[in-house]
């Protein structure tokens, strides 16, 4: 229709505009440009497609300083991809949503990250790309364990843990169960619930028989020792050793960091476990 053209018209105008704006290194105005053409195609009845790639191409733009403007772009082309009438590419709008993220993790929003993860994991799964829905809920329980947030992280360990020993490949978001189970376990360790990692073990041990014979349940085994009894050698020796065996990434360091403050402060956290457990013993006898 003559509408379509004249909007069509208009979009292409604004993306020429916007690639002699981005030649001058304007940025924000070239977004700019990119945000009115999309606004062009997504009224255009038959491009909508197109609207989304311009809201997508102005967030590049902008995230390498307007973080909060990239995302509110990626968040108008989440939208129009989301409304394509028969047209609704979900796997597209996942990825947008994993785009925006990284966005927000990278400028310290881990909430709203992982918000945003989960967004990208459900559409994924409703798409049958499994690995990739996987993969987003790793980056969720990541997240929820560098914030503290360790009920939630060990919650979503577990079912990856679970999810891997179900898999032919064994594998989980590109790791093994004993990684999920071993980052549960720490999850418990950090909040000092000695009790819940003993139950999580027996757990483990029923999902793989083989665990109770592994790396990482010898290393949760040696952290909950050095922490019952209060042992800052015996707990760098072990982080020291684990940092041998694999690599540590940046969930790992956060707990170790955490540990190694409950085990060298005063009053620290393996002493008062210790204790809790005589008392609780002391109970028994009378």
């Amino acid at each position: 229709s003559g509408r379509d053209e004249k909007l069509e018209e208009a979009a292409e105008t604004f993306v020429k505009a916007a690639t002699k704006l981005k030649l001058e290194k304007q940025w924000h105005k070239a977004a700019d440009a990119l945000m009115r053409a999309g606004d062009c195609y997504a009224m255009h009845s038959e491009m909508a497609y197109e609207a989304s790639d311009r809201y997508a191409e102005a967030s590049k733009v902008l995230r390498r300083d307007d973080v909060p403007g990239a995302v509110a772009a990626l968040r108008r082309a989440v939208q129009i991809t989301t409304e394509m009438e028969e047209t609704a590419n979900l796997q597209r709008a996942a990825r947008l949503h994993r785009d925006i993220a990284e966005l927000l993790e990278a400028s310290g929003d881990g909430q709203g990250a992982e918000t945003e993860f989960e967004n990208a994991a459900e559409l994924f799964g409703a798409e049958g790309i499994f690995m990739e829905a996987e993969s987003m809920n790793l980056r969720v329980a990541d997240s929820l364990c560098r914030r503290g947030v360790y009920n939630k992280a060990r919650e979503l360990y577990e079912q990856l843990a679970s999810d891997a020993i179900k898999s032919e490949i064994k594998t989980c978001a590109g790791r093994e169960a004993g990684d999920h189970m071993m980052k549960a376990g720490l999850c418990l360790l950090a909040e000092g619930d000695i009790d819940g990692l003993e139950d999580a073990l027996s757990r483990f041990d029923v999902l793989d028989m083989t665990f109770d014979q592994s790396w990482y349940c010898t290393l949760l085994l040696n952290l909950r020792d050095a922490l019952q009894a209060a042992d800052i050698d015996a707990f760098n020796r072990e982080v020291r050793g684990c940092a041998d065996s694999v690599t540590t990434d940046t969930v790992m360091t956060s707990v170790f960091v955490r540990l190694k403050e409950a085990v060298k402060r005063e009053g620290n956290v393996g002493e008062s476990i210790a204790a809790r457990e005589e008392a609780a013993d002391d109970e028994d006898l009378l």
